[in-house]
């Protein structure tokens, strides 16, 4: 039923996952230093985060049709050039998957505030990795339903490729795992 939808109502329904995840983060984000005296929002890095977060959920929420249609992939793209980044500066040490989410779990559950905040980071891991341009992913099927107005055949290539590369990314981070 979704797929019968116009591209804006699609695109928000898609959009909505990342989004709620984008909040959630923020939320935490906020709720954070009254749990944490050494959390300072007062800290101009995390002030700066806080309003480029805040100004775009603001901006979707008012306008979440028009503009969760092209803010969710743009997000995504966002991520890959991010990705990149952590992976050159840091190889693979930037990059885990389920093995490294546990450990970091486990490490992270010693007290409220740092399940808190490993909460919120898992949840902006989520929003990101959920808003690449990429089928399956809801990003993904933001931009599918563009590349559909090109034909049924560019958009079954869109999609094969998209799975195949989903696929990559989740044997990378297991194999990543494995090697750590």
């Amino acid at each position: 039923m979704i797929e019968a939808l116009p591209y804006r109502e699609s695109a928000a329904i898609f959009g909505a996952g990342p989004l709620a995840n984008l909040l959630f983060w923020l939320a935490v984000f906020f709720l954070e230093p009254f749990f944490d005296p050494g959390v300072s929002l007062a800290n101009p890095q995390n002030q700066l985060i806080a309003t480029a977060t805040f100004s775009l959920i603001a901006f979707v929420i008012y306008a979440r049709k028009a503009l969760s249609a092209y803010v969710v992939p743009l997000l995504g793209l966002a991520t890959i050039a991010l990705v990149v980044f952590a992976l050159l500066k840091f190889g693979s040490q930037a990059v885990g998957g389920p093995v490294s989410i546990v450990k970091a779990a486990g490490k992270s559950s010693s007290n409220f505030v740092s399940a808190l905040h490993f909460a919120g980071f898992m949840s902006l891991n989520l929003a990101l990795f959920n808003a690449l341009p990429i089928y399956p992913l809801d990003g993904g099927k933001i931009v599918d339903k563009l590349v559909g107005r090109l034909g049924e055949r560019t958009q079954n290539i869109f999609r094969m490729f998209g799975i195949a590369l989903v696929l990559a990314l989740i044997l990378g981070v297991i194999l990543s795992d494995c090697f750590k």
